[in-house]
This record gives C-alpha cells, structure tokens and sequence, in this order.
C-alpha cells in the first residue's frame, strides 16, 4: 500500500512530464509557424508576437516544472521529518511499555514485602507477648522465693 509521499511524488513526476510534453508541443509548434512563415501565410509581426507569447508560456513552464521539484525534494525531506517522529513516538512507546513493566513487577514485589512485614509485625507482637508473659512469670516466681524465705538478718 503505498504511501501518500509515495503518491505526492508519483503525482509530480506526472506533472514533470506534462510539462516536458507541453515544450515539446511548443517547440514544434514554433517550428511549424516558422514552416508557415517562410512559406509566406503568416506577416512577420504575427508570428514574432506568437513566438514571444509562446516563449513566455515555455518559461512560466520551466518556472512550474522547477517548483514542482522543489516541491518534491521539501516534501520528500518532509515525510522523512515525519517519518523520524513516528519512529521517536514508537520509540518512546516501547519505553514507556518497559517502564509499566517494571512498575508492575515493582508493584508485585512491594506487595509481597508489605505482606511480609505483616507477618514479621505479627510474629513480632506474638513475640512481645510471649516476653511479657515470661517477665510476668519471672516476676511472679521471684515473688514467691522472695515470700518463702525467711527473713535475714542483715
């Protein structure tokens, strides 16, 4: 499928052509009026007249066929131009598919981390816990060797 610079160039060399086409029915047509001329149809005035009309028409053409191609070269550097941001855009399209994916697995392992931190806060409360219970029991056996001592005499 081709493309619309593709198309756009194909368009002006159509137009290139015409134009080397309508010259070359010019030139022939002067050609033939000075055929016509030496054979005495045509008054000189006449014929320089169409010879100068037909002169400028050959130069506005050549003018038309120049900025044809200058089209054709600003738009070719054009479609490259945006041929470049299409090729950065999906560039950055990647990358940004690359940073989602590591967001994501960042995501998944601070998920993780967080339900092991609760475990750990968990295991930790059962811990502090288990330490009091002990320190309650500590305190409650040295209070009872404390009461079932006799008492000395310092």
């Amino acid at each position: 499928m081709p493309n619309f610079a593709d198309e756009l160039t194909v368009f002006l060399k159509k137009i290139d052509v015409t134009i080397n086409d309508f010259l070359r029915i010019n030139k022939e047509f002067v050609s033939n009026l000075i055929k016509i001329n030496d054979v005495g149809f045509l008054e000189t005035d006449i014929l320089e007249d169409i010879v100068k009309a037909l002169e400028e028409v050959a130069a506005i053409t050549l003018q038309i066929s120049g900025v044809a191609e200058e089209i054709t070269i600003e738009s070719d550097d054009a479609f490259k131009s945006v041929e470049k941001g299409i090729n950065s855009i999906s560039y950055t399209v990647n990358n940004l598919s690359n940073i989602n994916k590591l967001l994501d697995d960042f995501r998944s392992k601070f998920r993780n981390l967080t339900k092991q931190t609760h475990k750990i806060e968990e295991k930790s409360k059962s811990i502090n816990n288990l330490s009091r219970a002990i320190n309650q029991l500590s305190i409650n056996a040295l209070s009872l060797i404390h009461i079932s001592e006799p008492t000395r005499p310092y």
